[in-house]
């Protein structure tokens, strides 16, 4: 669907859910979903050029959104990790276990 903007050129109108258009950032999870989503709808084959293009758009903005998350929340688990003289504590966390090794 082509909508007109404010200098009244046509724009492609948006699929995105009601969510993706508030002020406020999605969560990781639901950012992460829509990526995964967006990709089926990109390896489907059935999108046209300029939805295909739309759709490769918003993934790369959800991509960097989701990169800047996953930053923040390293951050986030250092400061936790942060022995009391002030170095880090490193450790390698068993993912499968959730324990540290």
């Amino acid at each position: 669907m082509k909508e007109e903007n404010e200098s009244g050129q046509l724009e492609m109108g948006s699929d995105r859910p009601p969510e993706a258009e508030s002020s406020t950032p999605p969560r990781f999870e639901e950012a992460l979903g829509r990526l995964e989503a967006l990709v089926g709808d990109l390896e489907s084959g059935d999108l046209s050029l300029e939805d295909s293009i739309a759709r490769f758009e918003e993934g790369q903005r959800l991509l960097n959104l989701c990169t800047t998350l996953l930053e923040g929340a390293e951050l986030r688990v250092r400061e936790v990790l942060r022995k009391a003289d002030g170095g880090l504590e490193s450790r390698e966390l068993d993912l499968e276990e959730g324990e540290s090794a």
